[in-house]
């Protein structure tokens, strides 16, 4: 049950992950097609503002549950292991009830004062019952994570992905002649439902993990509450930072022409579509990032003095070797990607600006599970604070100097707090750890082949390839060929 390497309990949960990203993307396309871009776009307006206020429930629960279990796993202390577990659980039902109560109270705020849109208002109301739900969830895969049971957190990703679909599918087929703000609060009961299948498959996995565990152990919040605090600060600072920026997106639309269906489309179309194709190599980067946590936690009980800056290492060359050639597809034939997958070329001529900084999104993944594992929450959740602030400063002044851009300088000022997320996560990883010429090192190698293999693939195509299924694969393969061979000629796999 339990995978000890970092490449083992990585491969466990990116198999599930893969096979839960294929699945979300079809059922993402048939959305698009089945709802509709504008109620997509309704719902993608609320869903930001619920997961931000999400972000507030789970305040870093499930970190510092793996963390703390992690560290009395290394001692063999299993009474440790089951009072974090419980007090987890506790802080998340108390969260989360709070945090529904919040939402429940602030959802005419949030749909009529901030997004402008009343039709925002029932997606929102059908998502409020998730908050304690995910909370919850989120400490007992904490527990998992720390205990290194990742196969079982596999499998309560893959019940609740599946959950989620089917039961969003069954919504919606009921749905078709409804008006569309119902149509959009159809997909959040969906979503709803599967993060129920979710929490109790969970819930189930973890009981028949203590089965033969009759201690009991009082309650411990103090070291918890701890690591929770810092981090609930730092969520709630950015949940408001965040909100602020999905707001200043749409209304930024509306200043530079675009009508109330317009906005709602493009939005869509940029978060719903574009974004979600960039966060698709997350498939692989996610379960890394997951594994990296309890080994860089591991590493600080180590005699060794450089462990934990071979382990970020070893994750830095990981996240490259996936995340720059998908950088390269993302700019090199984005319009065929999301023509392919939803229908909409227009959605892929975002993604193609998005590329750029692919690779970056990736990297942050691995600073901030390096982060977390090294006992340090607020960071990342401070850095992404920060950089969310800096993507709605550029939103509000590309739209005001520039409203030709239209839709485009949403998309700079994504690249704007991707940017600015990652250099931040490197900076603050590197002064802990050290190896910031190793770090470098890796870096520019990567970006030597990643920029020989996109003029390659560019050129590649220009021949004439024709079709968008051909396109892809064509530069699928010129990719992988050319970038993973001067990868290797580089040593990018080696520090």
């Amino acid at each position: 049950m339990r995978q000890n390497s970092l490449l083992g309990g990585t491969a466990v949960l990116a198999a599930v992950a893969l096979i839960n990203r294929l699945a979300g993307f079809a059922f993402r396309a048939y959305l698009v097609r089945a709802v509709g871009q504008e109620a997509l776009g309704l719902y993608q307006m609320a869903f930001p503002l619920y997961t931000g206020i999400a972000g507030v429930a789970t305040a870093g629960i499930s970190v510092g549950v793996a963390k703390i279990t992690t560290d009395h796993r290394q001692r063999g202390n299993l009474s440790g292991v089951i009072s974090t577990l419980k007090s987890g659980c506790t802080i998340a039902l108390l969260t989360g009830f709070l945090s529904m109560l919040a939402l429940l109270l602030a959802r005419h705020l949030i749909a009529v004062d901030l997004l402008k849109d009343e039709r925002t208002l029932r997606p929102l109301l059908a998502l409020i019952p998730a908050l304690p739900i995910i909370a919850l969830c989120g400490a007992l895969r904490g527990y998992c994570q720390g205990m290194r049971y990742m196969s079982l957190v596999a499998i309560g990703l893959f019940l609740e992905q599946a959950a989620h679909i089917a039961f969003t599918i069954l919504i919606i087929s009921r749905l078709r002649s409804s008006p569309l703000p119902t149509m959009a609060a159809g997909l959040a009961v969906g979503y709803t439902g599967g993060e129920l299948v979710g929490l109790i498959s969970m819930a189930l996995m973890v009981m028949l993990t203590l089965r033969q565990t009759n201690k009991a152990v009082p309650l411990q919040l103090a070291p918890l509450v701890g690591m929770v605090l810092p981090v609930a600060a730092g969520r709630i600072f950015l949940a408001l930072s965040a909100t602020l920026n999905n707001v200043l997106l749409p209304r930024s639309l509306r200043f530079m022409g675009y009508t109330a269906t317009e906005a709602a489309i493009a939005y869509g179309q940029l978060t719903g579509m574009a974004v979600s194709v960039l966060f698709l190599p997350a498939v692989l980067t996610f379960p890394l990032a997951s594994n990296l946590l309890p080994a860089i936690a591991e590493s600080t009980h180590s005699s060794l003095p450089k462990q934990k800056q071979q382990q970020f290492l070893r994750g830095i060359r990981y996240a490259l070797l996936l995340g720059f050639p998908a950088s390269i597809l993302f700019v090199a034939v984005g319009p065929e990607l999301c023509q392919l997958l939803f229908g909409v070329p227009e959605a892929g001529r975002l993604l193609s600006l998005l590329g750029w900084v692919a690779w970056l999104v990736y990297l942050q993944h691995i600073t901030t599970a390096t982060l977390q594992g090294l006992g340090k929450p607020f960071i990342p959740t401070q850095n992404a604070a920060i950089s969310t602030l800096l993507s709605s400063g550029a939103v509000v002044v590309l739209s005001r100097l520039f409203p030709s851009l239209g839709i485009v300088a949403a998309v700079l000022a994504v690249i704007v707090g991707i940017s600015s997320g990652a250099i931040l996560g490197l900076v603050a990883v590197l002064k802990i750890t050290g190896g910031t010429r190793a770090a470098l090192g890796i870096i520019l190698r990567g970006a030597m082949a990643a920029a020989a293999a996109l003029f390659t693939t560019l050129m590649v195509l220009d021949l004439g390839i024709e079709g968008s299924v051909a396109r892809i694969m064509g530069a699928g393969v010129c990719t992988a060929l050319v970038f993973y061979l001067l990868a290797f000629g580089l040593k990018l796999h080696r520090p």
